[in-house]
């Protein structure tokens, strides 16, 4: 009797040791597959997708960026309100492991060239760009525009650490996440010369007469030092800028060098001049003219300036060739003096010709 108790005690403490072993077994097995590379990469890209603050904060936040803006987070959450991912693969070796994703966001290069060329419409020769202004427009854009997604593989590497596996963060995660978008900012050949020479040409249609006057340094263009001289510019400018038109914008690009033929319509200075030379060689046939002093037939021949200005309706197609330069951070222009010219419809031949005398 005793006998066959003490193996019904043993028997009863067996299967509790192997119940509890089992249990053991599976609270381990349960512990390593609730910590593995796989779901902490997708514990991170998940909180991405359900657009956390602290997890988006993260992809732009360095040694030298400790804090994010509120202008920075709201771009980059109109950047994230479409994105998905998926894991491709998971590799370990020991203590360090990385995985392959592919994320779908909006597309880099589009949207890099729209921000690119809005700081170009928006920006002087030579001023600095800043990370508020890229993520300001960043946000403006996708608000404005549907731009279409695309898909970017990389990798995604990881530590473990005591807490568990951890995403290491780095420019390159950065990168993937934003679907290679810095790159695409970054890249010198991300805007075509002809989009650069369209922006400047845009810009100056834009230009009212005294901007136009601002821009080009203009003072005096005729050199006529006369009370008047002012008025005859600004006539003159207001004409050239109501005239302004541009078309066939064309490239021919070798390198990191290009020309850009462009056609240009100006008011057609030629046509002024000449009508201010009959103007002149009219009045110097009148006994006024004999008369007057030197001041008096300056102050004369100004007028007939203004009025032969003022009397012109003609324009006039000028084809200007445009030497541009990639120099390495994109395309910029050379010599503006053809187009320069050209915009004020032709100024150096009309002079020139102005110049000659009638029977030449």
């Amino acid at each position: 009797m005793r006998s066959e108790r003490l193996r019904s005690v043993r028997f009863l403490f067996a299967v509790i040791i192997a119940v509890f072993l089992l249990a053991a077994a599976c609270m381990i097995l349960f512990f390593i597959r609730r910590d593995t590379p796989g779901k902490a990469v997708r514990s991170t890209l998940n909180q991405i997708s359900s657009m956390e603050d602290p997890a988006i904060s993260q992809i732009v936040l360095s040694e030298s960026r400790p804090e994010i803006s509120e202008t920075a987070l709201a771009g980059l959450h109109r950047f994230f309100d479409r994105f998905s991912y998926k894991i491709l693969s998971v590799s370990q070796d020991g203590g360090s492991a990385s995985a392959q994703v592919r994320v779908t966001t909006p597309d880099a290069y589009s949207l890099a060239s729209d921000i690119r060329l809005s700081l170009l419409q928006g920006s002087d020769s030579g001023e600095d760009v800043s990370e508020e202004q890229i993520y300001a427009l960043l946000e403006h854009l996708l608000s404005e525009n549907e731009y279409p997604s695309a898909e970017t593989t990389g990798t995604i590497d990881l530590i473990r650490q005591k807490e568990g596996w951890t995403v290491v963060h780095s420019e390159d995660l950065s990168s993937l996440l934003l679907g290679n978008l810095p790159q695409a900012l970054a890249d010198p050949w991300l805007l075509s010369p002809q989009q650069v020479l369209t922006v400047y040409l845009d810009r100056v249609d834009s230009m009212s007469a005294d901007e136009w006057a601002q821009f080009f340094s203009v003072h005096d263009l005729f050199a006529t030092y006369s009370t008047d001289a002012a008025k005859i510019d600004s006539e003159f400018l207001t004409r050239a800028a109501d005239s302004y038109s541009y078309s066939a914008v064309e490239a021919n690009i070798a390198g990191n060098q290009a020309t850009v033929s462009v056609v240009i319509t100006a008011v057609d200075t030629s046509a002024i001049l000449m009508r201010y030379r009959e103007k002149l060689s009219q009045y110097a046939d009148t006994l006024d003219a004999i008369r007057a002093d030197t001041t008096a037939v300056s102050e004369k021949s100004a007028q007939l300036l203004l009025e032969s200005i003022c009397e012109n309706e003609s324009t006039t197609d000028l084809p200007v060739t445009v030497p541009m330069e990639n120099n390495g951070n994109g395309w910029i222009i050379t010599d503006t003096s053809s187009l320069t010219d050209a915009l004020f419809g032709g100024m150096s031949e009309a002079a020139s010709q102005f110049s000659s005398s009638p029977d030449e």
